[in-house]
């Protein structure tokens, strides 16, 4: 692992290009309904099950980690699906980088969270919002979440099961 000295971000890959930025976590809460944070520790606890990991404030997201980032990824997807095209493949099409990680994103909003899933398989639920797909078999769910009470069994399992690929080498 390398460790950015301006930043303090690790990285899989040295020298790795990065926003490199230091925000503060408040940056995402301030101004939000009390439940945002509040769901965004249930989901931080539910990471921390599966083992040890590190939490980084970005400019537009939160970014957790074990070996790799596993709520973040660079780079813009320049195809977004929506929910009734979630059958189709177009390959190549997701920009990608090495510091991908499993939970694409954790992104708040004045009253929830949008969270992202990096998944080897096709998922449906109710807070399902929208879908991505690239050629390699990586699906990337999303789901809006306004409260802890919404982190079902079936999110807390994608999660873990989002860890464990972060912890592949």
């Amino acid at each position: 692992m390398w460790t950015c000295p301006r930043c303090g971000h690790s990285f899989v890959i040295a020298n790795l290009w990065h926003s490199c930025g230091v925000f503060a976590m408040s940056e995402h809460f301030d101004s939000h309904d009390p439940r945002v944070a509040e769901t965004f520790e249930a989901i931080v606890d539910a990471a921390k099950t599966c083992g040890p990991l590190a939490v980084y404030a970005q400019k537009s997201r939160i970014v957790l980690q074990n070996r790799v980032r596993f709520a973040s990824r660079h780079g813009r997807p320049r195809w977004l699906a929506k929910p009734d095209e979630r059958c189709t493949t177009f390959a190549g099409l997701i920009e990608m980088d090495d510091t991908s990680g499993v939970i694409r994103s954790v992104i708040t909003r004045k009253k929830h969270l949008i969270l992202g899933l990096w998944l080897t398989h096709r998922i449906e639920h109710p807070l399902f919002t929208r879908y991505e797909l690239d050629g390699n078999g990586i699906h990337y769910p999303y789901f809006q979440i306004g409260e802890a009470t919404q982190l079902d069994a079936a999110l807390r399992g994608w999660i873990a099961e989002a860890y464990v690929h972060g912890a592949r080498r």
